[in-house]
């Protein structure tokens, strides 16, 4: 249960990688094993096949917690974080799964058989929705699901439940993220009253043994990581809730934070950011009364979420800017037309909460239908976009969505409210792409990264005529595009060399997408890659490195874009600290010294109206 590495992502390029994954493919295949199937299919960017082995070990081991953590995890590879919610729920609830024999059916040769024949290299290494394994069920659907419908609205009842006790508690108090934070420093005891009026489900009260039981599965840490990944992908106020009891649990007690740290790397940093986003980072966290003083600082979406705090820093605000000390209630009432409500004001109405589960459904639906539909787009039953999962829970909730793809990196600006040079505000929805590099863009990439971007493009963001993207960090710090990953170089000149080929390919990659006529794409803006902070003096060549090729990279940038209605924010000086020499991060938008926090918010205002880009298409 993680992530791409180097080593994978060269293997699924090169024909002797290809030719190594070929030889695991055989071996799986002879031993019958779905679970090494899904990963080669994954790293061979056959994600509708990893999906359905990944789904199909899980079948044969229901109460596996690896199991179904690594189908949960490819589904969201795959594009579909809904799945994999519902997915890790039904596991909580023990929920019952389909039966492997319904779905292990062989053609050979166009027709049904119960003998495997391994296919040729040649056969195997061309691009195909399936592995190569010849079951009938592999790569059929967009993303198999392995639960059965009675698991799916057993699952589907959690997350009504929430949303019903959330709308019931209207008046109970709330802990700020300031409040959270000192009490975890002090290791203080949340307030009896406070804690009480938690909206968490006993069924995703993972932290209480108690809860615990036949109908219950336990939980372990690494999936309860993943559950919060998916959730603030989707539904984030729960993520929120949860991570006021998980976060202590898995980043304060050393043990478990060791563990996570060795076993299982993408995960905790991803725990570790979206606390850092959602009660904000000790250096950042700055009162409301404190922050006239200050260029830059972070509002906690935990806050947010709730009622309790706002963004006041907007770039074009038309009205009167409300005093530092002004009540919740006035937050952000200078702008006329936007509205603030908070989790316990009646954000969840029945006809919202009953509009949720039909439209969890579609996404369900979707899913699971034939993935030849994807030829003819014009027949596709498309889920809306993710916002009908955005609870009514943040300022202005009905203001339009602005998606931004691309890494982790997207996470930043999740659900963050911007304006318009018009005045109009946007809603940032996230589309992460895990494991997304700029050199992954490109068409002929062969990797489940270019796979799962092809799918958010094809669904997710299909009728928005402009989009957000953000790459090339993982390129700048995991190595450059090339034959064999070059890292980095002491020689500048090769350094400068390796990035301007990347970029160059990144660019014409993404003109290619806003070309592409089976989109509403008109144009695309692109973020700079963010400078990492500083880390102390350990591995400072390699930092320093670091710092030179992300410079490079986005000079580079700058200077391609604009090309054909694809745009660059240039806002990338305005991030630097400018107390250093090298090209290191600000420390006030710093997150998790290698993701920023919100606070450059502004700025993204700012570059979005002095670029060239067609304000009307926002």
């Amino acid at each position: 249960m993680n992530y791409a590495t180097d080593r994978l992502d060269r293997k699924s390029r090169s024909r002797i990688g290809l030719q190594g994954l070929f030889h695991d493919f055989q071996q799986a295949l002879a031993e019958t094993n779905h679970s090494r199937l899904a990963h080669v299919a994954l790293h061979k960017g056959c994600n509708q096949a990893a999906a359905y082995h990944a789904g199909t070990a899980w079948m044969e081991d229901p109460d596996n917690s690896s199991l179904a953590g690594d189908y949960a995890q490819i589904c969201e590879l795959n594009g579909y974080p809904e799945i994999g919610l519902l997915a890790l729920l039904c596991f909580r609830l023990r929920g019952r799964l389909k039966s492997v024999d319904d779905y292990s059916t062989i053609i050979v040769k166009g027709t049904r058989s119960n003998q495997k024949d391994s296919p040729t290299f040649e056969d195997w290494s061309t691009k195909t929705a399936s592995c190569g394994c010849r079951l009938s069920n592999c790569g059929f659907a967009h993303c198999f699901v392995a639960m059965l419908p009675e698991s799916i609205h057993a699952a589907q009842r959690v997350l009504r439940n929430y949303f019903v006790s959330a709308s019931k508690c209207s008046k109970s108090p709330v802990l700020t993220a300031h409040e959270i934070l000192m009490s975890r420093s002090k290791k203080d005891k949340f307030d009896t009253e406070r804690e009480c009026s938690s909206h968490v489900p006993l069924d995703l009260q993972f932290w209480n043994a108690k809860t615990n039981s036949n109908t219950r599965r336990l939980f372990p840490v690494v999936l309860q990581t993943l559950l919060i990944k998916l959730l603030y992908l989707t539904i984030p106020s729960l993520a929120c809730e949860l991570l006021v009891h998980v976060s202590p649990l898995v980043l304060e007690d050393n043990k478990v934070k060791a563990n996570m740290v060795v076993h299982h790397k993408s995960h905790m940093a991803y725990m570790v950011l979206i606390d850092a986003l959602v009660f904000g980072s000790k250096h950042a966290l700055v009162k409301p009364g404190r922050r006239h003083s200050l260029k830059y600082f972070h509002v906690p979406v935990h806050d947010q979420c709730h009622g309790l705090d706002a963004r006041r820093d907007f770039a074009f605000t038309k009205g009167r800017r409300q005093e530092d000390n002004a009540s919740n209630s006035d937050l952000i009432a200078f702008d006329e037309g936007m509205e603030h409500e908070n989790l316990c004001a009646g954000g969840y109405s029945e006809s919202k909460i009953g509009e949720f589960t039909k439209k969890l459904d579609v996404v369900v639906q979707f899913a699971s239908s034939h993935v030849i539909l994807q030829s003819d787009p014009s027949r596709h039953v498309v889920p809306s976009p993710l916002t009908w999962l955005l609870p009514r829970t943040f300022p202005s909730a009905n203001a339009e969505s602005l998606y931004l793809v691309g890494d982790s990196h997207v996470l930043s600006l999740a659900w963050q409210l911007i304006q318009l040079p018009s005045g109009d505000f946007r809603r940032i929805v996230p589309v992460v792409v895990t494991g997304l590099k700029a050199w992954h863009v490109r068409p002929e990439t062969r990797f489940f990264t270019r796979v799962n971007l092809a799918n958010v493009l094809s669904t997710r963001i299909r009728s928005s005529r402009t989009i957000l993207f953000s790459a090339g960090e993982i390129d700048c710090r995991e190595g450059l595009g090339g034959p064999l990953l070059e890292r980095y170089k002491a020689d500048d000149t090769l350094i400068r060399a390796h990035v301007e080929r990347t970029v160059q390919e990144y660019v014409d990659s993404l003109t290619k997408v806003v070309e592409d006529v089976s989109n509403s794409l008109q144009q695309i803006l692109v973020l700079p890659v963010a400078p990492h902070a500083a880390k102390g003096t350990s591995r400072i060549v390699g930092q320093a490195s670091r710092w030179e090729t992300t410079r490079i990279w986005n000079e580079t940038l700058q200077q391609l874009l604009p090309s054909k209605n694809v745009h660059y924010l240039d806002y990338s000086s305005e991030l630097l600290d400018k107390t250093c020499d090298s090209y290191t991060l600000l420390r006030a938008l710093d997150a998790d010294s290698t993701h920023m926090n919100a606070a450059f918010a502004p700025l993204l205002e700012k570059s979005i109206a002095a670029s060239r880009c067609a304000q009307d298409l926002i």
